[in-house]
């Protein structure tokens, strides 16, 4: 079975990996450009299928073994409990070049928690099936049919033999490692603070008053990425479209409430 995987940016949550040289940052610096490839996979093997109670954990035992998942494991912190499947299957080939080196097979997992008041986060060990040396890096990316792109996730613990991620959401998952010598310095995404930004300052608010830099960032990168950006622009004056006032930041009330 061939599953064609075209990798695309998702601006700073997504990692690049192209072979052009260092950019010059003193003109206008060269957008980044994701490539596209292919991964043959083998017939995709079933791990596991149960009801997983809330706060509960599961770990995938010998049946792992053939596709190098044994010792996974998933925990929830919902409220309430979820119906998971787990499959997989092996990652025979590719196209991608030295710069893509699966040490995983491709995960499908599907989740579907029974309470749905409130979001469902789960917890993924995944071992690797090559350990990662100490001029490596490796990192997980969700592979999104629906667009054929890669997503890479945030890692919250890492050693040479597993990968630790956190995530609310599930599509097909993989972990591959490269060679830090092999990465460019300088990535340019095309994101520009002072276009795709938002208007407003951060002073921090009542509900933050420490400052929401976290929250604009994300946000921001949200919308660049799945708008085009430009929010400097579009946000400001929100609640009176057309009237703009870009010396006068507080009436920018929709970007700053989504902010926090």
């Amino acid at each position: 079975m061939k599953t064609t995987i075209k990798m695309g940016v998702l601006l700073l949550l997504t990692i690049v990996f192209q072979s052009c040289s260092l950019f010059n940052f003193e003109k206008d610096p060269k957008t980044a450009v994701p490539l596209t490839g292919e991964l043959v996979t083998a017939n995709k093997v079933g791990l596991i299928n149960t009801t997983l109670p809330a706060a509960g954990k599961i770990t995938i035992g010998n049946q792992g073994a053939d596709v190098s998942l044994e010792g996974m494991s998933l925990r929830q912190s919902g409220p309430g409990s979820t119906q998971i499947e787990i499959a997989a299957a092996e990652i025979t080939s590719h196209n991608f070049g030295e710069l893509i080196h699966p040490v995983s097979p491709l995960i499908s997992i599907h989740a579907v928690p029974q309470n749905t008041d409130s979001p469902t986060f789960y917890e993924i060990v995944i071992p690797v099936a090559e350990p990662v040396a100490d001029d490596e890096f490796m990192m997980a990316f969700y592979y999104l049919p629906e667009t054929g792109k890669l997503e890479g996730i945030p890692t919250i613990k890492y050693s040479p033999n597993e990968l630790t991620i956190s995530t609310s959401h599930f599509s097909d998952i993989f972990i591959s490692k490269v060679k830090l010598a092999l990465l460019p310095d300088r990535i340019f995404t095309g994101f520009k603070p002072e276009v795709d930004g938002w208007p407003f300052v951060n002073y921090g608010t009542a509900y933050n008053p420490e400052g929401i830099c976290a929250g604009m960032s994300l946000t921001a990168m949200y919308a660049f990425g799945t708008k085009g950006g430009g929010l400097y622009a579009k946000a400001d004056n929100d609640q009176n479209p057309g009237n703009p006032t870009p010396a006068f930041w507080q009436d920018d009330v929709n970007g700053i409430i989504l902010s926090n």
